[in-house]
């Protein structure tokens, strides 16, 4: 029996790739911000760096809708740590110069 791969996922070379169109690709990337937003760790970088290199892949109301995120997350100081303050400062200028 083959196998059934309902997402189109393969591997080679350590590297895995996954093909979804560009609706699934904004909700999970927004789905990770907003898992990451306030988190205590390693994955607020983690996510902060994907979501930098790949921005010109978000749509214009995902970025919208993490930049009010994270405004808000800053209104209410529920954005991790310090340290992560900044990755998230970081984060907002590129978004806020992409547009």
């Amino acid at each position: 029996m083959a196998d059934h791969n309902p997402y189109n996922i393969s591997s080679f070379h350590n590297k895995v790739v996954v093909t979804m169109n560009n609706m699934e690709l904004n909700d999970l990337m927004v789905c990770a911000f907003r898992y990451a937003l306030g988190r205590r760790s390693y994955i607020t970088y983690t996510i902060s760096n994907l979501l930098i290199r790949h921005k010109d892949k978000l749509f214009a109301q995902s970025k919208e809708s993490i930049l009010k995120d994270i405004n808000k997350a800053f209104e209410t100081n529920d954005y991790g740590m310090e340290m992560d303050k900044q990755v998230w400062i970081k984060l907002q200028e590129e978004l806020k110069n992409d547009k």
